[in-house]
């Protein structure tokens, strides 16, 4: 999903995830050589931890600095 979809993604609720929003936007796949870029991030729980990685905080700052 693309940043622009963010407001749709925000929308949803239930258990469907982003099924419905896929099957309305087109699929880009990307080869990548992480077997663990591929996250299945579908509540808060969830995504706290990443949030907290630092990874995440390493990216939060570089965003932060342009």
């Amino acid at each position: 999903m693309m940043p622009g979809n963010l407001p749709s993604l925000l929308r949803l609720g239930g258990d469907q995830g982003a099924r419905r929003l896929l099957a309305v936007y087109p699929v880009m796949e990307i080869e990548v050589d992480d077997a663990g870029i591929g996250r299945d991030i579908d509540t808060a729980i969830v995504l706290e931890p990443l949030r907290q990685s630092p990874a995440c905080r390493r990216r939060s700052q570089a965003v932060s600095q342009i």
